[in-house]
């Protein structure tokens, strides 16, 4: 098996440090360290935006976290983004980059993500709201560049979230990443009065063919997050675990397994 792709899925990114929402995705979309949507990626939805916003965010985290893997080999890591949401629609625009740290199919290192993702996100009634995206995964002078095609619900405070590939990692063959899990706004009442205090969690699967040079495994996550003004401090844990994450004579271990994350995002 060429060990060169499976350092691929042991470092790759591609989108999760810790924020107060879901950073590949907007505040419908499930919280879980395995979608990069931890991070700054997050599009306003079309209940916050007016006739046509312009959003954007800038974090820096301890470790660039993608799906319960390190993007960034366990380092830190700077990335920010800007989003385009037209309110009458729920039509949005993003752009997000990163630092990131990981060999490619050819075995070039991948120093830079830029993604791109077009998408929609709309309330359904006063419970429900969804988001539907195709995100481009980006990495320049790198042969790992890859499309996905996400769906995000929340219904009350639950999430799920599916991801589809058919050249995940860009070696060509297909990928599917299935989340459940929750993303709750603390009531102060519960906290000493204290306000603005958001805990998220999830369990994920991503299924991954053999013949790629990859193997399936779980993903777990548990965040908690406190807003003070613009700025979102947040703390967060991700696993892999010893047993569920399976690849095929991994190489890299150090980059999955259990991680302790923090990030410092500002919303502008």
């Amino acid at each position: 098996m060429n060990k060169r792709i499976l350092l691929i899925a042991a470092g790759l990114a591609s989108g999760f440090s810790l924020s107060a929402e879901a950073a590949d995705a907007p505040p419908s979309a499930p919280a879980n360290t395995t979608y990069k949507a931890l991070t700054s990626k997050t599009a306003p939805t079309a209940a916050t935006a007016s006739l046509g916003d312009l959003t954007g965010n800038f974090d820096i985290t301890s470790n660039y976290m993608f799906r319960g893997v390190s993007s960034s080999n366990n380092l830190p890591a700077f990335q920010g983004g800007l989003t385009y949401t037209f309110s009458t629609t729920g039509v949005y625009f993003n752009i997000w980059g990163s630092n990131v740290n990981f060999p490619d199919p050819q075995g070039n290192t991948a120093t830079v993500e830029m993604d791109t993702i077009m998408g929609i996100a709309n309330p359904i009634g006063d419970h429900f709201s969804y988001d539907i995206n195709i995100d481009r995964y980006s990495y320049p002078k790198s042969a790992a560049s890859y499309s996905e095609v996400i769906a995000n619900a929340k219904w009350y405070f639950l999430t799920a979230q599916v991801g589809f590939s058919s050249n995940v990692y860009g070696v060509h063959h297909n990928g599917t990443y299935y989340n459940i899990g929750f993303k709750y706004d603390v009531p102060p009442a519960w906290l000493w009065q204290v306000e603005n205090i958001n805990v998220s969690g999830g369990i994920g699967h991503y299924s991954l063919q053999r013949s790629g040079g990859l193997s399936s495994y779980n993903d777990y996550n548990l965040n908690v997050s406190k807003t003070i003004g613009s700025y979102v401090l947040a703390l967060g844990w991700t696993d892999t675990g010893n047993s569920s994450f399976n690849l095929v004579n991994d190489p890299t271990p150090a980059t999955r397994g259990s991680h302790l994350v923090g990030t410092v995002t500002v919303n502008f």
